[in-house]
């Protein structure tokens, strides 16, 4: 098979098929032996090609089958049946075989089966089946068990025997390659392997059987890669007891990890824990067996090599490495504390070095020291380190030849660095467990200091001084020494204290002057930084303030802005800085903080006296004492007084009118006024000066004007213009004119919109006053509305008037006009019929049709309201007050036709109501002095003379021979042409429908035949034969007519074969009877009833009430 795949499957509780017993007997030589047991496997995949993947996979409950019994013989009996199998998941010639991520547990092996008992000679036990998780047999090209649980494994127990049978074993991993020396890759990472269990030997009458190993992971013939799995709890199966009572069952053995015949194996990251052997069945001698975390075995042929990388080995019985003969092992950074080493094999312990080269400190690493590791005298480890931590030096540390006994390694490491060197170096260091030797190198090398910076200046005698040193990586700094100097002399030492880092001396001067400092220091390793040759830090010690002023200013300062000057006391040399203070009568308040300048312009925020002080700062930081007073002073006026014209009503109603004027934000020295005036936003022009404050301004009507004041203060300070103006006023005494917008000639509302606004030209309205007149004078609606539309409710029908008076913004009023703006007729009442010509029977066939309303009538609507059946072509003619409308046929009538005239709800009046109900009248044309067609005369005539027979089909009735023959001729070309519906009291028609006019069925023939089913109705079908139906036929036109409660049906047919139109027509007059019993039970002829029941009709003549029926039997009567 190539390519499988089988993932994500669950499976539980397999149980393979138990082996048949042997057959015998007493007098059968030779028993049969027990048939072996069958095997159980949860997923198997075989001489696959390409690839065989097992991925999640999850396996509980599998059990192979027990062999079978062996039978008794009367010379021997058979032996039991081997137990069968229980694998989890199965490769065999599996190529790139793949389990990963699958869950495996609860494996039996199945029971040997017990051999047969005989005097003879007893037959032996079976061997117990296998438990295997993860079985790989001969693996192809690659293998790979991964992320894999299996728990609760267990080998079968042998049966009973002569010889006791032995128990089945127990695998986690177990792989197997072909013997072909390719030696196929083979991978078992991050697996859980728990509770593997060896199976119990069976009894014995002579040997007890052995007892089953239990394996964690096992793999033969193969390169084995092993990382990071975990193997629990194995136990290996009990020997049998012996019923000898000697040769006792041998207990079976329990591995961690099974490497045998294989090629550069590794183990790396494994751990394995709780390896406990099985015990020996009853009887001596007591056959050893063995727990062990590692079993490494080769043979002569190919010598194994396998390493042991970061295991992890607790609880483990008797040897946690067994290195049988032919075998290379390698145990590395795996502590161990038993073994066993075979005379043909080899193990060799090695472990981890780091090399850290530091610094004196011992914490700072030595970049770029040389480490060298000999082993035996032979270099293994011969470089540079870039960081000074050399760590993973893989180094042997003790080999064990052919013997349990170790020869030791000597390993000695040296480390240098340029001409420095390090303590207990070179060195002899034990392999014994991975470890770091720190070499820390020997301190040669004075510490370093300096005194900190000092500013060129100190105002006071003491003050302190501070420093930095440093040892470098060495073992630390001791004491650290302040040393000064003045006036350029010699050197002396001013203090000794405990060195930091960081720290300070405090110093006191003996008087002003330069000071020099230096400092040394020393390490604790007693190097000493060498004395003093020049200053770290300098400083000039002055403790004397200065002293400073303001120069004089003039008394009168009339800018905001003015310069100010200071500058030394006599005999200052050395000031800064200065801080320039004033004084607005309210406290000092700094000007100029820290500045080096001798004057600067002061710009005055206040008006009055402001006085001025300097206070100084020498370069040494002293401030002189600020004096008690001021250094000068002056007065400021610089502020231009505020002046404004007082506001105005928006609108002046006369010419002539008063401005005022005035002082503005607490201006008080105000000398004179320029007041000035704007004319519709033109150009400003002085109006007049003074020092009064108000004077009355004449204008013009309709003009807008602005107003301003400039005013001037005692100090000439002239105020400035506003960009606009002060106040402003409207001049306004012409009244508003409105309007009311034109309403229609007729309302059919009581309620209804009115709308008004201003005339043209007219922009300044403020309100309206809305008045109606209905005839007995106006009556104010609305008062002092901004609105420009309202709804007006009338209290009745009749003429109503409307108008408007408006008041402008000015309070102008409009004067009331002498009539009214606009009016209309309220007209609610629909309009009605009074009279309609002609009616009734005999009229002759060309009359005009006249109706007649009870008021003036919309002409277009009462056009369209207006139809006449059957369908004639004409003109109106109207009444000059539209209250009558005449129809004037554009042809004579047909005579002996009745003729249905209807004029439905959707006429309107001239004010818009429609009629409350609909019109409908008929006449009667009199009869033509000859038939136009042969089978009208007949029909005329069979009501006369009885001498015409018509087949009249009834259900009720027996048929005669003749119906039986008429519906013989039945045919499928048969259809409707046309529908007429009538009502069945009086037999007016409702509805008539035809399929299409054709040139010879127009519509004279159908006038006819319409007054020939009206005649037969009446007379025919008054009795009792309600919902039966009737059927005239003239040679190859039929017209079957069908009665319901309220309707009759009459279909003019045209073809052979009406029989499939009778049942149609009983279910259409069903269906409208059904639906709108209560329209037809009440109707007083309103038309429009035909618009209701005319889908019905439709529906009828389309073959739409077509259903599969038998024929109704017909009946022979003449007609009447």
């Amino acid at each position: 098979t190539s390519g499988v795949d089988v993932s994500g499957n669950t499976i539980t509780n397999l149980q393979s098929g138990a082996g048949g017993n042997g057959g015998g007997g007493a007098t059968t030589a030779n028993g049969g032996s027990g048939g072996n047991g069958g095997t159980a496997v949860g997923v198997e995949a075989g001489a696959t090609s390409g690839f065989a993947q097992l991925y999640t996979n999850a396996i509980n409950g599998v059990t192979g089958g027990a062999g079978g019994a062996g039978a008794t013989g009367g010379t021997t009996s058979g032996n039991g049946g081997v137990g069968g199998d229980a694998d989890g998941l199965f490769f065999i010639t599996a190529e790139n075989a793949d389990a990963g991520g699958n869950s495996v547990s609860i494996l039996h092996g199945g029971l040997g089966g017990n051999g047969g008992v005989t005097a003879g000679g007893g037959g032996n036990g079976g061997t117990g089946g296998g438990a295997t998780a993860v079985l790989l047999a001969s693996v192809v090209g690659s293998a790979s068990v991964g992320s894999s649980t299996m728990d609760t494994l267990a080998g079968g127990d042998g049966g009973r025997g002569a010889h006791g049978g032995y128990g089945g074993n127990a695998t986690g991993v177990l792989s197997f390659g072909y013997n072909d020396g390719r030696f196929n890759a083979t991978a078992v990472n991050f697996n859980l392997i728990q509770t593997v269990t060896g199976g119990a030997g069976g009894i014995g009458s002579k040997f007890g059987g052995n007892g089953g190993s239990a394996s964690g992971i096992a793999a033969v013939y193969l390169a084995p890669t092993l990382d990071t799995n975990q193997v629990y709890t194995l136990q290996g199966g009990r020997g049998g007891d012996s019923l000898g009572p000697t040769n006792g069952g041998r207990g079976g053995d329990a591995i961690g990890i099974v490497a045998g015949l294989v090629r550069n194996g590794v183990s790396l990251a494994d751990t394995i824990s709780g390896v406990t052997k099985g015990a020996a069945g009853t009887g001596p001698p007591v056959q050893a067996s063995y727990a062990n975390g590692y079993y490494l075995v080769g043979n002569r042929t190919l010598t194994i090599r396998f390493t042991v990388e970061n295991a992890s080995l607790s609880s483990v019985g008797s040897y946690e490495f067994y290195v049988d003969n032919y075998t290379e092992g390698f145990a590395v950074n795996t502590p161990f504390t038993k073994l066993a080493v075979m005379a043909a094999g080899n193990l060799t312990v090695q472990n981890f070095l780091e090399v850290d080269a530091l610094w004196p400190n011992g914490l700072t690493p030595v970049a770029g020291a040389h480490v060298l590791v000999e082993d035996n005298g032979s270099p293994i480890w011969d470089r540079s380190s870039p960081s000074g931590i050399q760590p993973w030096i893989l180094v042997t540390d003790r080999v064990y030849i052919d013997q349990p006994r170790p020869t030791d390694n000597v390993t000695r490491v040296t480390v240098t660095y340029s001409s420095y060197s390090f303590a207990n170096d070179p060195r002899f260091v034990d392999m014994g467990t991975s470890h770091t030797e720190p070499f820390v190198m020997v301190d040669r090398d004075p510490p370093t200091s300096a005194a900190t910076p000092l500013p060129a200046y100190e105002n006071t005698q003491t003050f302190t001084i501070g420093y930095t040193a440093s040892d470098g990586n060495g073992t630390g700094l001791g004491n650290i020494t302040l040393w000064v100097r003045t006036g350029g002399g010699g050197w002396s030492a001013y203090a000794t204290q405990p060195a930091g880092n960081l720290g300070q001396f405090t110093f006191t001067a003996s008087a002003d002057g330069v000071y020099e400092f230096a400092t040394t220091a020393d390490d604790r390793a007693g190097n000493v930084q060498s004395g003093p040759s020049a200053n770290n830090t300098w400083t000039t010690v002055d403790t004397v303030r200065p002293g400073s002023h303001v120069n004089s200013l003039s008394p009168y300062q009339n800018s905001a802005s003015f310069l100010v000057s200071w500058a030394p006391d006599a005999g200052v040399t050395d000031i800064a800085t200065y801080t320039i203070q004033y004084n607005l009568g309210t406290g000092w308040t700094n000007w100029l903080g820290g500045t080096t300048a001798t004057s600067a312009t002061f710009n005055s925020g206040n008006q009055g006296a402001i006085a001025f002080r300097s206070i100084a700062t020498d370069r040494a930081g002293n401030v002189e004492v600020a004096p008690a007073g001021n250094d000068t002073w002056t007065i400021v006026d610089t502020i231009a007084p505020f002046s404004h014209t007082l506001p105005l009503p928006t609108y002046e109603t006369t010419l002539g009118f008063t401005v005022s004027w005035g002082p503005q934000f607490d201006s008080s020295d105000i000398a004179s006024y320029r007041v000035q005036v704007r004319d519709n936003g033109g150009s400003w022009s002085d109006w007049l000066v003074s020092t009064g404050t108000s004077a009355t301004f004449t204008g013009q009507d309709g003009h807008t004007y602005e107003f301003r004041s400039i005013a001037t203060d005692r100090a000439g300070n002239v105020e400035a213009p506003l960009a606009g103006n002060d106040s402003w006023t409207i001049v306004d005494v012409t009244p508003p004119n409105s309007i009311m917008t034109s309403l229609p000639a007729f309302e059919n509302r009581l309620q209804f919109a009115v709308s008004w606004g201003s005339a043209v030209g007219t922009t300044d309205i403020a309100t309206y006053t809305i008045l109606y007149d209905v005839g007995a004078g106006w009556t104010n609606w609305l008062v002092g509305t901004a609105a420009t539309t309202g709804t007006f409710t009338a209290s009745g029908q009749g003429v109503v008037a409307f108008r408007s008076i408006a008041t402008d913004r000015a309070g102008n009023v409009e004067p009331a006009p002498a009539g009214n703006d606009t009016w209309t007729m309220i007209d609610i009442t629909p309009p009605s019929v009074t009279d309609v010509r002609p009616v009734g029977p005999d009229t002759n066939t060309t009359p005009w049709i006249r109706i007649t309303f009870t008021e003036g009538m919309d002409r277009a609507s009462v056009e369209q309201a207006f139809s006449i059946s059957p369908a004639v072509d004409g003109s109106f003619q109207w009444s000059a007050d539209s209250r009558s409308v005449t129809f004037v046929p554009t042809r004579e009538l047909q005579s002996g036709t009745t003729y249905f005239v209807v004029v439905d709800t959707s006429a309107r009046d001239l004010a818009g109501n429609t009629m409350g109900q609909s019109k409908t009248f008929q006449f009667s044309t009199a009869p033509g002095f000859l038939a136009t067609y042969w089978w009208l005369f007949a029909i005329a005539a069979a009501g006369v003379a009885g001498t015409l027979f018509f087949l009249v089909r009834r259900g009720s009735r027996e048929p005669s021979r003749q119906s039986v023959k008429a519906a013989s001729r039945s045919s499928p070309d048969a259809i409707i042409e046309d529908v007429f519906l009538l009502n069945a009291k009086d037999g007016l028609l409702i509805k008539h429908e035809t399929r299409r006019l054709r040139p010879d069925v127009d519509t004279d023939i159908l006038s006819g035949m319409l007054t020939a089913v009206q005649a037969f109705v009446k007379d025919a079908l008054r009795g009792d034969d309600l919902g039966e139906l009737d059927e005239m036929t003239v040679g190859q036109m039929h017209i079957l007519i069908g009665r319901g409660k309220w309707l009759v049906l009459a279909a003019r047919i045209e073809g052979d074969g009406t029989e499939s139109w009778t049942e149609q027509i009983e279910r259409c007059i069903r269906d409208m009877e059904d639906h709108h019993w209560d329209q037809l039970e009440d109707w007083d002829g309103d038309m429009g009833l035909a618009r209701v029941l005319a889908p019905y009709i439709k529906k009828l003549i389309q073959g739409g009430y077509a259903v599969a029926a038998a024929t109704r039997p017909m009946r022979a009567v003449s007609a009447r």
